[in-house]
C-alpha cells in the first residue's frame, strides 16, 4: 500500500499535517483507513501513483500527496 508506505517514512512525521493538527503522517493514516473503504474512489490516487511511476522529484510526489489528504 503506498499510502502506508508513504506513512511510514520519517518525513511524513516532520511534515506539517494539511489540517493544521499534528503532522502529514497522521493525515495519511486517516487516509489510508478511508483508502480500505468501498466508498473510496481509486482515481482519486492516480496523480500519486503516475507522479512515483514517472519518478518525479520529491517535491512533486510530496505536493501529489498534500493534495490527496487535503481532498
Amino acid at each position: 500500500n503506498l499510502v502506508l508506505a508513504l506513512k511510514a517514512l520519517p518525513v511524513a512525521r516532520r511534515l506539517p499535517s494539511h489540517h493544521g493538527e499534528t503532522n502529514l503522517s497522521r493525515d495519511l493514516a486517516r487516509l489510508s483507513d478511508h483508502v480500505d473503504t468501498s466508498h473510496f474512489d481509486l482515481e482519486r490516487i492516480s496523480p500519486l501513483f503516475e507522479a512515483v511511476l514517472r519518478k518525479e522529484t520529491d517535491t512533486i510526489i510530496w505536493g501529489e500527496v498534500y493534495k490527496l489528504v487535503a481532498d
